[in-house]
């Protein structure tokens, strides 16, 4: 049988498209299960308390929650990571960093808040069991202003 370019392209794709529908449950049950196991562990064993030193800036209004600037800073001494959570997402674990012995410890992201909700800043340091955090409000409006 002779195919065109066009004709192999179309096929490839469609065996692609049909194979990526039969794994996709499979997938997404992977991902919520490493995405659950990694936020235990992040919180595992955490003997997390508030900190002043600690500190988290969001915009108090977001028109969309695609797109949300967050900033970390903390002069707590010997960092390790600076991890951000999003309370009411439906996976709320939105990213650490790792953070170097030599490097400041501060970060600034953009990350997606689905709604209106409490964005807490973990923070954990070198050689101590302790976790610090604190959090801020950030209140998600429609295009028309309203929450």
């Amino acid at each position: 049988m002779n195919w065109t370019r066009r004709e192999f392209v179309w096929s490839v794709a469609g065996l692609a498209a049909a194979a990526d529908v039969n794994l996709e449950p499979a997938r997404a049950a992977a991902a919520i299960n490493l995405e659950t196991a990694g936020l235990e562990s992040l919180l595992a064993n955490s003997n997390a308390e508030r900190s002043a030193d600690v500190r988290v800036e969001v915009p108090i209004f977001v028109e969309s929650g695609e797109r949300v600037s967050v900033s970390v800073a903390t002069t707590l001494p010997d960092v390790e990571s600076i991890s951000l959570i999003v309370e009411k997402n439906t996976r709320p674990w939105a990213v650490t960093f790792n953070v170097a012995a030599p490097m400041e410890s501060a970060i600034r992201t953009q990350i997606r808040v689905e709604k209106s909700s409490d964005i807490i800043a973990l923070v954990r340091t070198r050689g101590s069991e302790k976790s610090y955090y604190a959090s801020a409000d950030v209140i998600v409006t429609s295009a028309d202003g309203c929450p």
